[in-house]
């Protein structure tokens, strides 16, 4: 920074003292070195990234510039396509804005961007006319703090609380004989300043109101000046006058390389690695983003188990990002913590997955949904709109998707949270049906518990044959999740059962099944049956079959009988008859078996 940008600054604020006390004797005294030291906090907090859990970075190297829509997601119809800004427009284009995203999507990172291009660089263009950064952290406001008692403070500007002594709600502030509003505003103006208020979420919320309407006075008074401040979409519910409403927009798959290729020396093999797993979807937030290229950086690939990604997400979003920055989020209900967020989430993920049957869901929904749930966390049943907002703000897992429409910010992640609920789920015998409907969350459900009891429950529950594409999308699913199968003799029952299922569903379900999903899902039940836990399973479930000899329409496939005295179980169905491929008998048992 160069040092004679304080000076004149500093000249600037004295000039305007000097101008509105009278006379030169009763200029307040300005403490010497408080705008310096502002402007190389400023310039340092741009230069640097924290995120949870990571080395620090440098702004200019690890980041790019992001794409904005020009108003509120929330506002947009019908998922419809929105005009855009970018970046550097925040400063060429006339007026104060207000920047929305959600947790993780970009929002300090494009203000550290800014403050280093004003720092650093010439004026892109003509309606650039901007010359000095002030930054106001809203999360290291004083208790008792206001915007404009902060910037005061920030730059020595002397003022005082005429206020009626006592009422500690009630704020006049005064720099000696002027308010201090008008004070500030002629320093900003004079300054050509862009004044950046970063995450108004995160103020004190019984000052909100108060930040609000000092924004709002600054930025229609501003000519010279800008004001950029930035809040959690989840978090704005009001109108704040003089500012025009932006939102961050997901990064798409060119921006998502680019990023990728500014922490990897060649991100071909991540990227590559990224697009077959489940979770690929959640890369549409740096910060998310950032966290997969770090795990990827550090361990060479990405986890094998997405189920480990899910539970570090949620706990991130919900938990970790805040606190990593020493920002604590008071829940308007009593016990409505971190802990039973998670659970509320579990549960709504779940009605609106299993219940409402929609992955984008009206008002209408989700209300349903709620009232369905709110009682057995204490909520009031009138009160679904805070609640879902507080959610939202908290945590971004629930996102407006348009007018009066929501969804959650991932598929994966809903996906994820709906499964948490399945295993607890006290009615097990749903969950037949669960993979009937969709198969996506039982098949993580599956990753999450004692993989080879949860699946053998799942498929033996009852003799009923499952359609083959509800099986070929729940083994699709269940490759890419890759649960940690144990021995258990259930499980080798429940491929066979499988293998019956997808060989005889011509003649089960009437030849409507189409043969090329019918050869998927074999190749897919061929691959889950050679894996060694599956191999040892099967071997004992075969002690209580009789070969019987290939089916009529399949030479290659073997037809099995249940052995007299082998009973159905309480917990597990045993059918009466199954089949397995001859070679994978032939494997496990031995030629001789046949």
């Amino acid at each position: 920074m160069d040092l004679a940008l304080g000076k004149v600054v500093a000249d600037i604020l004295i000039s305007i003292l000097k101008a509105r006390s009278g006379t030169k004797d009763s200029v307040p005294t300005i403490p010497s070195g408080n705008i310096e030291r502002h402007l190389a906090y400023a310039l340092n907090w741009s230069n640097r990234l924290e995120m949870y859990g990571l080395p620090p970075s440098e702004t200019d190297s690890t980041t790019i510039p992001l794409t904005i829509f020009t108003g509120p997601r929330r506002f947009r119809l019908n998922h419809g396509s929105s005009a855009t800004l970018l970046e550097s427009d925040l400063l060429d284009n006339p007026g104060s804005y207000l920047l929305l995203g959600e947790p993780g999507a970009g929002k300090t990172t494009t203000f550290k961007r800014i403050t280093r291009t004003l720092f650093t660089e010439e004026p892109r263009s003509a309606n650039d006319t901007y010359d000095v950064p002030f930054v106001i952290l809203c999360r290291d406001l004083a208790p008792h703090d206001t915007l404009l008692t902060a910037v005061a403070k920030a730059f020595g500007i002397p003022y005082s609380n005429r206020a009626p002594q006592g009422d500690l709600s009630s704020h006049e502030y005064w720099c000696d004989q002027h308010p201090l509003m008008e004070v500030i505003t002629e320093f900003l103006e004079r300054c050509k300043a862009v004044l950046i208020v970063d995450g108004l979420d995160e103020a004190p919320k019984a000052h909100r109101y108060q930040i609000t309407r000092d924004l709002s006075s600054l930025a229609l008074h501003a000519r010279a000046a800008k004001i950029l401040a930035s809040s959690r979409t989840g978090d704005h519910d009001r109108v704040i006058d003089g500012f025009n409403v932006v939102e961050i927009c997901p990064l798409t798959d060119d921006q998502i390389t680019t990023v990728a290729s500014y922490w990897l020396d060649d991100p071909t093999e991540f990227l590559l690695s990224l697009a077959s797993l489940p979770y690929r979807d959640i890369v549409d937030r740096p910060l998310l983003l950032v966290q997969l290229l770090f795990i990827f950086k550090r361990k060479g690939k990405l986890p094998s188990q997405p189920t480990e990604i899910y539970k570090d997400i949620v706990d991130l979003l919900l938990r970790q990002w805040d606190d990593e920055r020493g920002i604590r989020r008071e829940s308007t209900y009593a016990t409505f913590n971190t802990r039973r967020k998670a659970e509320f989430l579990w549960e709504i993920a779940y009605h609106l997955t299993y219940k409402v049957k929609r992955k984008t869901f009206s008002e209408f929904d989700l209300q349903t949904a709620y009232l369905a749930i709110c009682d057995q966390f204490d909520l009031p049943r009138d009160e679904m709109e805070q609640v879902v907002k507080e959610l939202q703000t908290h945590t971004g897992l629930i996102v407006a998707a348009g007018y009066r429409e929501y969804e959650f910010s991932h598929l994966s992640l809903q996906e994820y949270l709906c499964a948490e609920h399945l295993i607890r789920e006290p009615f097990a015998h749903r969950a037949f049906q669960y993979l009937l409907e969709y198969p996506a969350p039982v098949a993580v459900a599956v990753s999450l518990t004692n993989a080879s009891a949860w699946l053998a429950a799942l498929i033996l529950r009852n003799d009923t044959p499952i359609p083959v594409q509800s099986v070929h999308s729940f083994l699709a699913r269940l490759a890419l999740e890759k649960p940690r199968f144990t021995v258990f003799e259930p499980f080798g029952v429940a491929i066979m059962k499988l293998y019956r299922d997808t060989s005889y569903a011509h003649v089960v379900l009437g030849g409507d099944e189409d043969p090329d999903v019918i050869d998927r899902t074999k190749a897919m039940l061929d691959a889950l049956a050679s894996v060694a836990v599956a191999e040892e399973s099967l071997r004992l479930a075969l002690h209580s079959f009789t070969a019987i000899g290939p089916v009529t329409n399949d030479e290659q496939l073997l037809s099995l009988s249940r052995k007299d005295g082998v009973m159905p179980g309480r917990d597990f169905v045993i059918p009466a008859g199954v089949c397995l491929p001859l070679v994978i008998h032939r494997r496990v048992m031995g030629a001789s078996h046949v």
